[in-house]
Order: C-alpha cells, then structure tokens, then sequence
C-alpha cells in the first residue's frame, strides 16, 4: 500500500480536475447560501435536486457582471473556472459570468408555503400568543447533542433563569425529520398542564439544512 500526505493527495485531487476541466464551464443551479464580503467577493452555492458546488466570484468579475444582482433562490447560468481551494481541500466554480435564468424551484416551493401559511393568518402578530414571562416549565425540541441546547441551557443560567426544561429529542435536519418534529410539536402542546412553551431550534445552517422547518 502506498502512503501519500494529506497535500500530495489533495494537489492530485486538483490537477485531475483543474485538467478535466482545463476550459471555462457553464453551470445552471440554484442559487443558496449567498453572501457579499466585505471587499466585495461573492460567496454561494449553486445546487440542483441533488447536489451542490460551492462558488465564488472575486470582486473585479462581480463588478462587471453589475447588470444583474444575485440573491438566494434564483435560477442562474455560471460560466467559469473549476479549480481546487489546497488549503481547504474544497473543489469549487472560480465564476466570471453570471446570468439571470428565473427563480429557482426551491425558492418557489418556500414561497408557496410561505403564502398558504400567511393565508392561514399564522404570522399576523395580532392572533399570536403571548410568551410567558415567567414560565415555570419548557419543553425544547431539538437535537440533544447539538450545540443550541447548550447554548440555551448555558444563557438560562447566566440570565438566572429558573424555569424548569424538558428536552424532546428529535433529528432537526433531513427529510425524515418533518414527522419526528410534527409529532414532538402536537404532543408537547397538548399538555398545556405541564408547559407553559415550546422552544423549537437547531443550531445554524444553510437554507438547504434548515427547509426542515418550512
């Protein structure tokens, strides 16, 4: 058996796809997980229903490609370079061009629902209900070895919290989290004897880890 280094296999890695892929490369995606730097680099993903390639586009290239201005959930073409980030071991788009196609079917199906739950008057503020001031006992539904719940545990205790909590374990990330979730949610609010709320969280993510939710 041969033995490599972390770099050997990672140079390799590169030149069998900088080479594969020795010329620019249009790519058609969906647009996720943006975001503009401070210099004025844009960072995102572009994914279809199964996979995801990360991207970026330097400032000088995003400066003339000004006609268009890219945000999450937009069906685009982008026209560049593959190249492999050694430092990271990450293979990603180097993009030059980026046109507009339409808004992507992720987007769409988050606006659909979106519209259905605002139809249902679940976001009008005046039919909500109020939190508890001073809530006796909670239920959180989460994962239970995520960093959230210990961040939620540890601010309850600075901010000298005495209520008490009741930890509903559930997966918080895939589709089959949806029922896990939904069920935890009904039964916990069910027993309004024992609750005064419900805490439902994860930790960060992208649009993608967090359409669990939706």
């Amino acid at each position: 058996m041969k033995k490599y280094t972390v770099t050997e296999i990672t140079r390799a890695v590169k030149g069998l796809i900088e080479n594969t892929f020795a010329d620019n490369v249009g790519v058609k995606g969906e647009i996720s997980s943006f975001s503009r730097s401070p210099a004025g680099h844009l960072y995102f993903v572009l994914k279809d229903e199964r996979s995801q390639i990360k991207c970026v586009m330097f400032r000088g290239m995003a400066d003339k490609n000004s006609g268009y201005d890219p945000k999450n959930g937009d069906s685009v073409e982008a026209v560049g370079e593959m190249t492999v980030y050694d430092a990271g071991g990450n293979y990603q788009l180097l993009v030059k061009k980026l046109d507009y196609d339409s808004v992507g079917l992720f987007w769409q199906l988050f606006e659909e629902v979106k519209k259905k739950l605002e139809a249902e008057g679940l976001f009008d503020e005046t039919i909500k209900k109020p939190v508890p001031y001073l809530p006796k006992r909670v239920a959180v539904i989460t994962s239970p070895t995520g960093a959230d719940i210990k961040d939620f545990l540890i601010t309850m205790k600075n901010n000298g919290a005495v209520f008490e909590v009741d930890i509903w374990s559930v997966p918080v990330q895939g589709k089959d989290a949806v029922v896990p979730i939904v069920q935890a949610i009904a039964k916990a609010g069910s027993m309004t004897e024992r609750y005064d709320a419900l805490v439902l969280m994860r930790g960060g993510g992208s649009l993608e880890d967090l359409a669990v939710f939706n």
